[in-house]
């Protein structure tokens, strides 16, 4: 489902990432800065939305599940009405290769997830989507992203291990099955959600 959210300025940013604290940090940031937001969590949704996206900026995060986010942005630049739109890549810090060749496809500019604040998420974003600055962030509070999304992470990790348990019982049940691949699915967003609140755990930066 496509959740969107608006302001007072004319601007549209989309956001495309599984992870719903992210999404939730990054558009409130992105509103209290004068822009409209919509967002997915669910690749399948963000490819349903393209042919009827209107949008001046694309955020998309390249560490997507089932579909990758370099499926996405071929399909982005595939459009005719999308190819000239700037998308905005969120990757990982330690894989900068990753990123280059996301840029070559198409990506407009790189930030890196783990060391991103929300001056410079709302900057690049002013920057690319073609907005003059006009004091709208003054007074907003400058947020380190990762360490905000690092501190989301960590203290809902106990309810997000008791989901993994209770899936991983209902998909030994149900294997094989439709629903037992829906399960399989909570699973692995599950996973990847305690994967990365152990890394920051251990070095204190965001894995993604």
């Amino acid at each position: 489902m496509i959740t969107a959210n608006t302001s007072t300025d004319s601007r549209t940013v989309f956001l495309v990432d599984d992870d719903f604290s992210a999404v939730d940090l990054y558009s409130r940031g992105l509103e209290q800065a004068g822009f409209k937001t919509a967002s997915v969590l669910d690749p399948k949704e963000a490819f349903e939305a393209l042919p009827n996206l209107s949008a001046d900026l694309i955020i998309l995060d390249l560490m997507l599940p089932k579909k990758s986010g370099f499926e996405l942005l071929e399909a982005i630049r595939s459009n005719s009405r999308l190819k000239k739109t700037p998308v905005l890549l969120l990757c990982n810090a330690y894989l900068p290769e990753m990123a280059q060749k996301a840029l070559k496809a198409g990506g407009n500019k790189a930030l890196s997830r783990s060391e991103c604040t929300s001056s410079e998420l709302i900057s690049v974003s002013r920057e690319l989507a073609g907005v003059e600055f006009s004091g709208q962030a003054e007074g907003l509070p400058e947020v380190d992203l990762a360490e905000q999304l690092k501190k989301n992470l960590l203290e809902n990790g106990s309810s997000e291990l008791a989901v993994i348990k209770e899936q991983c019982i209902k998909y030994g049940e149900l294997a094989r099955s439709e629903a037992g691949k829906e399960h399989l699915d909570i699973v692995y967003q599950s996973v990847r959600f305690s994967a990365r609140a152990r890394a920051w755990r251990a070095v204190g930066k965001s894995p993604n």
